[in-house]
């Protein structure tokens, strides 16, 4: 698999499966701010009502045609000119520097097409992958909110990431 070659391309209804796998999947569920398990059924509503929300950007990533994992930017916020990043991978290719890519193509996006001047991530103090896939590609960990989710039943510390446009 040739990283280098990775794409975007917005997620289309025939990604919602594979959306649906992922979410659940133990490797990848642990570290979402919901206790929600994902049908294929409420998916696709969910995915019916944010088609049009130009408040989102909604992606999958692709090498050689082949998605490998999926993510966007939330909340974009026209008037402040920021937006919430999120990422996930197929479980089976986490570690290979795949997240790290598309992360960087998100970014991309975020900063040359939309025009915007942060990005920014909430993370699970716990998630050590992911908060150190932030820091590799230049987010600056600018807090932690003590106990301020609800995971499992425990209050767990969440890490406010942040990329500035003259930072990327």
């Amino acid at each position: 698999m040739n990283i280098e070659r990775m794409q975007l391309r917005r997620l289309e209804a025939i990604d919602l499966a594979l959306r649906v796998e992922w979410l659940n999947h133990p490797l990848v569920s642990p570290y979402l701010n919901t206790g929600e398990y994902f049908s294929i059924e409420n998916t696709m509503c969910w995915y019916e009502r944010i088609r049009e929300d130009n408040t989102r950007f909604d992606v999958v990533f692709c090498v050689d045609n082949v998605v490998v994992g999926m993510g966007g930017l939330t909340h974009i916020s026209s008037v402040n000119r920021n937006a919430e990043v999120y990422i996930y991978l197929n479980p089976s290719v986490h570690g290979h520097g795949l997240g790290r890519m598309a992360m960087h193509l998100l970014c991309q996006e975020g900063f040359l097409r939309l025009d915007l001047v942060k990005i920014y991530a909430y993370t699970f103090k716990s998630n050590e992958r992911a908060n150190q896939m932030f820091s590799k590609v230049g987010f600056v960990r600018e807090g932690v909110l003590r106990q301020h989710s609800l995971k499992d039943g425990m209050l767990k510390d969440r890490c406010f990431w942040g990329l500035l446009k003259d930072e990327f």
